[in-house]
């Protein structure tokens, strides 16, 4: 398993006048410009970027020359990178996805994050997926009928909002289903109910060294598991 980078809609640059690379060595120059997060050119570039990416790595496959390192491209699953969700439509009122469908398509498997919050996205006891209605029609049918193999490779409660609120993912918050919530009956509701066909769920986070990521934590400092660590590793 590969996955192809993280969320570049956030961790390229903001905005870029005539980005170029060349489509392989020696080929034809790719130029893109976008001037920001909501800019419909930059998931254009993303796209671009990705599939020829795509196919040097399938190039390779086949003609390294080193059959040690070809065997292991061959055995390489290629995933997508995941995109930041940025819960609305683009300035130009498109969908960021509907830029994204031919790299998609094209990739072995599909990854997103998941990142809702029980004061906004509770039912029922547990947590919805608040990515699913973001995603096109198209992406929701591909992957409901197993199309595209997809895969979440980060879940967790919304980092902004723990921050917000001062809560930690060990917490209990009140939800806007009239119960109170803590994390591990909330990723078991989510994966039982949620996950839309996606094969594997990754909880954000076992441990970290950034400060700014210890919200997220299922171990403490010395390594003993929080309680709704040792509830999803068992369950």
């Amino acid at each position: 398993m590969v996955q192809t980078n993280n969320e570049p809609n956030v961790e390229w640059a903001v905005s870029c006048s005539s980005c170029r690379w060349e489509q392989y060595p020696g080929g034809p120059i790719r130029t893109y410009s976008w001037s920001g997060l909501f800019d419909y050119r930059l998931y254009q570039a993303i796209n671009t970027w990705y599939q020829d990416v795509w196919y040097r790595v399938s190039y390779w496959r086949s003609n390294h020359p080193n059959p040690t390192i070809r065997t292991r491209l061959q055995n390489m699953t290629r995933y997508t990178p995941p995109m930041a969700d940025i819960y609305r439509n683009l300035d130009n009122g498109q969908n960021f996805y509907t830029y994204l469908q031919s790299m998609i398509d094209l990739y072995d498997y599909f990854t997103y994050h998941v990142y809702p919050w029980p004061e906004f996205d509770a039912v029922n006891g547990y947590i919805k997926n608040n990515s699913w209605p973001w995603f096109t029609s198209w992406l929701q049918s591909q992957i409901n009928s197993g199309a595209v193999w997809s895969r979440i490779t980060e879940f967790g409660w919304n980092p902004g909002q723990m921050d917000r609120t001062g809560k930690t993912q060990r917490s209990s918050v009140w939800g806007n289903d009239g119960r109170w919530h803590t994390f591990c009956p909330d990723v078991q509701g989510f994966i039982n109910n949620e996950r839309h066909n996606a094969y594997g769920v990754m909880v954000f986070l076992v441990q970290s060294t950034d400060p700014a990521l210890a919200k997220h934590d299922g171990l403490d400092d010395s390594g003993n598991p929080y309680y709704w660590f040792s509830c999803y590793r068992s369950w």
